[in-house]
């Protein structure tokens, strides 16, 4: 679901956009035989990390890439098939459970991180495990698995794609490479917009804004994605509630854009 821009399984279509800059950046790392460094994505909650992970694996797998759809959408920001060889999702998980998954990719036993490195013998291996801020043990996990791994991972063709909110980043080893989703480079106004608009006519069944103007439909969207940020989703928030209410708001009234909130706390409120 994070792939397709969307809450659950359940949800139906593909509501992601964008991003363009932050997946060109990681297809060609994939690409690239030479910089093995593991890469750290981050940022503030809502920014989409866990959307571009799924995005670069789900694209990556042979089966599952052939599902998304590609109109529009630059070549560059798709990574090779195959690059990424297992995606992990932290959340809930111990330490030990992300190493265990490790090893069970890679169709190796191992108790510790040296022992996993070892039993590779030097295959390549791209592991993508997001949530690391959301594990039982982050510290640990952080500490005496993937520390050990990022430091060494280079030397013997392992390399990471992680991801995190910021908190973890100076408790990583410096030898991990960083994107921040919030920074001016990556930061995308003009694609979480256009994820609002797609938010407001999809997300629920019969939504009136199917039918709406387009003009309108942008200023609306446009209102949202201002008063959001950064946030996707404080976007999709917003718009899912709007989507089901029976009034269409006024987007040039100055009291309805005041009302639009800011923060994922005031968007669920």
């Amino acid at each position: 679901p994070r792939a397709r821009g969307v809450d659950l399984p359940q949800d139906s279509g593909w509501q992601f956009v964008g991003r363009n800059s932050a997946l060109r950046d990681l297809s060609a790392w994939l690409t690239d035989s030479v910089d093995l460094r593991t890469t750290v994505i981050t940022g503030d909650p809502g920014s989409g990390k866990s959307a571009v992970i799924a995005r670069l694996y789900i694209l990556s797998h042979p089966d599952w890439n052939k599902t998304v759809p590609r109109q529009g959408v630059p070549a560059d920001t798709f990574p090779p098939e195959g690059a990424i060889d297992v995606a992990i999702h932290a959340r809930g998980l111990t330490s030990q459970q992300v190493l265990t998954a490790l090893c069970a990719a890679a169709r190796v036993e191992a108790a510790t991180p040296g022992d996993f490195l070892r039993a590779r013998s030097g295959k390549p291996m791209v592991a993508a495990i997001d949530a690391i801020d959301e594990a039982v043990d982050p510290d640990r996990l952080v500490s005496a698995i993937l520390n050990p791994l990022i430091d060494a991972g280079p030397k013997v063709g392992l390399r990471m794609l992680l991801g995190t909110r910021p908190y973890l980043l100076d408790r990583l080893s410096t030898a991990a490479r960083h994107i921040n989703l919030d920074d001016g480079h990556y930061a995308d106004p003009e694609s979480l917009c256009a994820y609002a608009a797609r938010c407001l006519q999809f997300t629920a069944p019969a939504s009136q804004y199917t039918r709406l103007d387009p003009t309108r439909l942008h200023a609306i969207a446009e209102a949202i994605a201002q008063a959001a940020g950064r946030s996707f989703l404080v976007g999709r928030i917003v718009s899912r509630r709007l989507a089901v209410q029976e009034t269409i708001p006024d987007p040039a009234d100055p009291a309805w854009r005041a009302s639009l909130p800011g923060t994922a706390a005031e968007a669920m409120q």
